[in-house]
């Protein structure tokens, strides 16, 4: 019986806000927030303006 990656994200969404991504790899918030500026965490911005925040596919975290 093996365990992969994918067990950590059963019953969670399909996108992940940054401070579950450092929860779940055991980084700092800004840490996450800073790979996902420079484009070394795959992820995208929601809202406009001021009110934008970063979603990660769960995806892309069992390639990492």
């Amino acid at each position: 019986m093996s365990f992969g990656i994918e067990k950590l994200f059963d019953g969670r969404p399909n996108v992940l806000d940054p401070d579950e991504v450092a929860a779940i790899l055991r980084l700092s918030v800004q840490t996450v927030r800073r790979e996902l500026r420079s484009g070394g965490l795959p992820g995208f911005r929601i809202g406009t303006g001021k009110n934008t925040s970063w979603r990660v596919p769960t995806a892309s975290l069992s390639t990492t």
